[in-house]
């Protein structure tokens, strides 16, 4: 079974950077994100295959799916995915649209979002790195209970090419898949939970690998 670098391992391997005390939690591994976003001036060195931090592949397109199972038809698991797709999209008034005006949002990297202008900003961030993106759901479930909020959960994928500005960096034209899941719970008012969470080290390492 692969290890994986513990704290004290990956405080050897960035001992040359700042990187900020939160990086670190007690008795986890860091952030790697978080590593990234504090500087990203070095994300070669953070990137080098030969980093503990980010061995392994950046695509895992192409390998046999472990789990076939595509989820249900839950009509709030539909709308979950429906309002993604708008948003990534760059639909004008998508999020608020779809969401609460006092949505929070906990994303990648350790980073809240609150409200509509910040969760645009937050998906802007990835949908404009990838404008050509292909948004696909590969999993979907939405789930309604007594005394709890309606809820989806979605497993999605953004297929494109690294052509536009945004958090990671200047266009390249690197070909980039991210892989990501979201979880959503709903109000009377739309939207007014989210949590996402996609791998912004495999980001970067497709737009470095290709790139050189």
């Amino acid at each position: 079974m692969k290890k994986f670098p513990g704290t004290a391992e990956l405080r050897e391997t960035t001992e040359h950077l700042s990187i900020p005390r939160n990086s670190y939690l007690p008795g986890t591994t860091c952030q790697p994100a978080a590593i990234l976003n504090d500087r990203a001036t070095n994300q070669r060195k953070l990137t080098n295959p030969q980093n503990p931090l980010t061995q392994g592949p950046a695509d895992f397109r192409g390998r046999p799916p472990v789990y076939l199972g595509s989820g249900n038809t839950h009509e709030i698991g539909a709308a979950y995915a429906e309002t993604l797709s708008e948003v990534l999209s760059g639909q004008a008034g998508a999020v608020e649209q779809r969401y609460d005006r006092a949505a929070q949002l906990e994303g990648p990297g350790g980073h809240t979002f609150h409200g509509w202008d910040e969760t645009s900003r937050f998906w802007a961030g990835l949908g404009s790195a990838l404008p050509d993106a292909v948004f696909e759901v590969h999993h979907q479930i939405g789930r309604t209970d007594a005394d709890m909020a309606p809820r989806a959960a979605l497993r999605w994928s953004l297929t494109g090419s690294h052509s536009g500005p945004s958090t990671f960096g200047a266009p390249t034209g690197a070909p980039v898949h991210v892989m990501g899941i979201s979880h959503a719970e709903f109000g009377p008012r739309g939207l007014h939970r989210e949590f996402v969470l996609f791998d912004e080290v495999a980001v970067h390492k497709q737009i470095l690998l290709h790139t050189g």
